[in-house]
């Protein structure tokens, strides 16, 4: 019986330590995740040539640029905001106003689960709001560098140039961009 018992003990301890390390590596952290640098092909700090301006303060011009290097399928209209000074890219933004409610909480996942893949954020935040109008359905990380990222359905907003109520958008914000965070309590 004693000899059996530190059989088992020698053959499982090493089998058991085995599982413990081989279960602790499957909950750090992925290798490969990196911070934002850009979207679409866009890059932060980037000069752009050809674009529309949209609107413009003495801080930030909002363009909506002619072409787009990388466009995704999911998105329909790209507007970037640039730095009045030097004119680079400090946000970039898709959007998609003909989707059906579920159709953009549906893309909305997609895009969030692209990110998660992708980039490694430090914080994290969601917020949905489904029971009031308009409803809200965001999702925002922030690296440890600061850049961010933005991605959320707006519904029953009645948008007056849209056949759609529902607005599907994703920003990327770069660690120069200011005032981010009021994304989330808008």
């Amino acid at each position: 019986m004693m000899k059996s018992l530190k059989l088992i003990i020698l053959v499982a301890y090493p089998t058991l330590i085995n599982l413990l390390i081989g279960c602790s590596l499957q909950h750090q952290a992925p290798k490969g995740l990196s911070t934002i640098t850009g979207a679409f092909g866009f890059h932060f700090g980037e000069q752009i040539q050809s674009y529309q301006i949209k609107s413009e303060d003495s801080e930030v011009m909002v363009v909506e640029p002619t072409v787009i290097p990388r466009p995704n399928p999911l998105i329909e209209r790209y507007a970037l905001i640039l730095d009045r000074k030097n004119q680079g890219i400090l946000e970039i933004n898709g959007l998609n106003h003909s989707l059906s409610q579920r159709q953009c909480l549906e893309a909305k996942q997609k895009l969030v689960d692209s990110l998660k893949e992708t980039y490694e954020f430090e914080i994290t935040e969601s917020l949905e709001n489904l029971a009031s109008r308009p409803k809200r359905s965001l999702y925002f990380g922030e690296s440890v560098d600061k850049s961010r990222a933005v991605v959320g359905c707006l519904m029953n907003a009645g948008f007056l140039y849209s056949n759609s109520d529902t607005l599907l958008m994703i920003r990327y914000l770069s660690p120069a961009a200011s005032g981010a965070l009021e994304v989330l309590s808008r």
